[in-house]
């Protein structure tokens, strides 16, 4: 990532989050273990990408006193729906099957991940025009 310059980085960072749900839908369409491997390559290579991207989106946006604050509830949000889909699992998993579960959790997490590139601003927030906002503000 060091050598890897985001030309937008919320965009690139919401893009390459998508492939998180491929080993799901591996998982649940019950792919061999080297398709799964690769789509767990996949997906690390892509949340690598999209924390970078989204970090740096974060740091070079918002003010340096408002930052953890920012992060804080960041996370919250990122976090606060994984003990739900942990309890809701098993109930789904044993009225509609395990594979199904895991195959409509993995498209509805891609679907999930592309809802913010409908925002105008996010697809074409640049480096550029983060600097250009700092120095309006």
């Amino acid at each position: 990532m060091l050598r890897l310059q985001l030309r937008r980085p919320l965009r690139d960072s919401m893009l390459a989050i998508v492939f998180s749900g491929i080993p799901m839908i591996c998982l649940g369409q019950g792919y061999a273990l080297p398709y799964l491997l690769i789509a767990t390559l996949l997906s690390g290579a892509g949340s690598t990408i999209s924390g970078v991207g989204w970090d740096t989106s974060l740091q070079q946006a918002i003010p340096r006193d408002r930052l953890s604050r920012i992060c804080a509830i960041d996370d919250f949000g990122s976090f606060a729906a994984i003990p739900v889909g942990e309890i809701l699992a098993v109930p789904l998993a044993h009225v509609f099957g395990y594979q199904a579960v895991a195959t409509v959790g993995g498209i509805a997490f891609m679907a999930i991940a592309f809802l913010p590139l409908m925002e105008k601003s996010v697809r074409q927030l640049t480096p550029a025009k983060i600097d250009a906002l700092k120095e309006k503000g």
